[in-house]
């Protein structure tokens, strides 16, 4: 046991149970890396001044009812990388201060809808990398009376979510629920998350974007879709997301983008769309995109662009093309895409390759049919490798 100040406790001994004779005065403490299985009940009881509970990297599979007894000063607890497969109702009843609660990387599979009672001033709930594979309607009613502003829900085994499970969120900041089995989205799930700012919904298995999919999300700046199995958006999709500055839709099964698609991300500043199936991008797919400062499209199928493509869109505009079978004689030293910047990284200038290896671009290092030929067949192997000039 290691004292700091008085204050500070760590506990590292190769303990198999929690001791009962830590110092009243402690005000954070820290049992880690013991093979600790139970959180008895009562056993903080004694420690009302402690501000931080940190159990992380045990071997916890079961806390007691009245385990957090007398803990009513906790702002903080850890209970990640445990074992936890559940957690008994009202069990943080006691912590009325508690701020911010850890419980990632558990095998946590339910929870019960008054696990969460009385967690008035909850800011923070982590419950990642666990295997939930449904969410109770009711299961955050109680949280939605905190100042509740990050949610981290992702790398579970979620194959659906109610269309209610958000109600009454309207302070929620920031919702991760990527790296699940989620196919479908209810019709305006996310309605009164009007202060969220960051979504992350990548690595699932959505198949459609519906037009009311997104309604509500009024101050939404960041969204991850990507490496879901997307096919069909509505054109109407993203209508109330004035204020996205960031969205990807890389890693889909998109062939096509309907007309108006983004007509109303006006602050969009990024916008990827590599790794796709895309074949042809209509003229005015773009328009009204002012703030734009990057587009990527790389490894689909597009074969030629038509110049009023980007004619919007700002001057300096990065564009990554890499791994599309593009026409060199459409493309030829860009002259038909104005000023546009193909795309910077660490200095170097990236240009798209061409199919037609008849026609050399005076930028291109290798000039020959061959290696032209083995350079295209590397970025389809690497989706994400681009020629460099």
């Amino acid at each position: 046991m290691s004292n700091d100040n008085n204050k500070y406790i760590r506990i590292c001994q190769g303990l198999t149970e929690i001791p009962n004779n830590i110092p009243i005065y402690t005000q954070v403490l820290e049992i880690k890396g013991d093979p600790i299985a139970l959180v008895p009940g009562n056993i903080f009881s004694q420690l009302s001044r402690l501000q931080v509970l940190d159990l992380p990297y045990n071997e916890i599979s079961t806390i007691q009812i009245g385990a957090f007894n007398g803990l009513s000063s906790v702002k903080e607890l850890y209970l990640h990388d445990n074992r936890l497969t559940s957690l008994p109702s009202g069990v943080f009843k006691p912590m009325t201060s508690l701020k911010e609660i850890g419980l990632s990387e558990n095998e946590i599979s339910s929870l019960s809808p008054d696990v969460f009672e009385g967690l008035s001033r909850l800011t923070v709930l982590d419950l990642q990398g666990n295997k939930l594979t449904q969410l109770q309607s009711n299961l955050f009613q109680e949280l939605t009376k905190s100042n509740m502003i990050n949610l981290y829900l992702n790398k579970n085994q979620l194959s659906s979510l109610h269309q209610d499970i958000f109600v009454g969120f309207f302070n929620l900041d920031r919702i991760q629920l990527g790296s699940n089995q989620i196919s479908q989205l209810p019709a305006n799930v996310f309605k009164d998350l009007s202060s969220l700012s960051y979504l992350d919904m990548g690595s699932s298995d959505l198949t459609a974007l519906d037009y009311n999919t997104f309604s509500g999300l009024v101050s939404l700046k960041e969204m991850w879709l990507d490496k879901n199995k997307i096919v069909r958006l509505d054109s109407g999709v993203f209508n109330d997301l004035s204020k996205l500055r960031k969205l990807s839709l890389a890693g889909n099964l998109i062939v096509e983008l309907p007309v108006g698609l983004f007509n109303q991300l006006t602050s969009l500043e990024h916008l990827y769309l590599g790794v796709n199936k895309i074949i042809t991008i209509q003229s005015n797919t773009f328009s009204g995109l002012v703030g734009l400062k990057e587009i990527s499209l790389q490894s689909n199928r597009i074969r030629t662009l038509e110049s009023s493509i980007f004619s919007d869109l700002p001057k300096h505009l990065s564009l990554w093309l890499s791994g599309n079978p593009l026409l060199c004689t459409q493309l030829k030293n860009g002259e038909q895409l104005g000023s546009i910047e193909w795309g910077i990284q660490e200095g170097k200038t990236y240009k798209p390759e061409c199919t037609n290896y008849n026609v050399e671009w005076e930028d291109i290092n290798l000039d020959c049919p061959i290696c032209m030929s083995l350079q295209y067949l590397i970025s389809l192997i690497n989706p994400f490798f681009r020629l460099a000039s």
